[in-house]
């Protein structure tokens, strides 16, 4: 079912998946949501646990040009829309985990994962998926291999997800609009503001080594800078990375 430039699915393997096979029809800015998925994933090839008619997940395609708008920033761009739904929707302690996950407190609600078709060495388009916890029960919740949390948990009522669907993609269309005509510097201040993590002690595994250390900033091109034990600050771009608290 379609409506509005959304794909309204039952059941799907993943709904960025269906967007990387079918890029050549989908025009533009399509949305795909999906009720079920049979095999969401999320970063680093882990496993996305997405039962039917509880969560959000949904995905959405966008193709070049992309004119100031840097790729590579959809997950903080992402993020940040998560972030502003979420509030939207009554989470009053939600916060962005560089560099594309939300959370509230201690316990994880969304995140984001990006793709992109690569044909002859030229980017054909890039997909955007996000999954949020919804109405998620805690008893479910559970289950999963890290703490975990859900908007109605934390609103204390049932979420409709059509709603969060409009609000999450107003506010992620608004934000890539803004970047392609101004760039990523024109919402950073309140990308890092939502962050929370400046002055928290991290530890940001990936590449050849483990940076651990303070979190000094995070930076307008999406990087977080790290001081060392030694003084030594580091500066590390998203990608296939993990970050722990400690």
């Amino acid at each position: 079912m379609t409506d509005d430039g959304i794909i309204y699915l039952d059941e799907v393997d993943s709904t960025n998946s269906y967007c990387m096979r079918s890029y050549e029809d989908l025009s533009i800015g399509t949305i795909v949501v999906a009720d079920s998925q049979t095999a969401g994933r999320g970063r680093l090839g882990r496993v996305w646990h997405s039962p039917p008619g509880c969560n959000l997940y949904a995905s959405i395609i966008l193709k070049p040009p992309f004119w100031r708008l840097d790729p590579a920033l959809l997950p903080h761009i992402a993020s940040l829309a998560v972030y502003n739904m979420v509030c939207d929707f009554g989470v009053e302690n939600a916060w962005i985990k560089w560099p594309n996950d939300v959370y509230a407190g201690g316990r994880k609600l969304a995140g984001v994962l990006t793709e992109s078709r690569i044909v002859n060495g030229a980017v054909q388009a890039v997909v955007t998926g996000i999954g949020i916890n919804l109405n998620m029960p805690a008893a479910a919740l559970a289950e999963l291999d890290k703490p975990a949390t859900s908007i109605a948990i934390e609103a204390g009522r049932d979420i409709a997800r059509d709603a969060c669907v409009k609000a999450l993609f107003g506010y992620f269309e608004t934000y890539c609009s803004t970047c392609q005509a101004h760039g990523f510097e024109q919402i950073y201040p309140a990308w890092r503001e939502a962050s929370a993590l400046v002055g928290r002690q991290v530890s940001i595994a990936g590449g050849d080594r483990t940076v651990v250390g303070q979190v000094r900033d995070l930076q307008n091109d999406g990087s977080i800078l790290i001081e060392e034990a030694d003084g030594r600050r580091s500066s590390v771009r998203s990608g296939d990375l993990s970050l722990t608290l400690l």
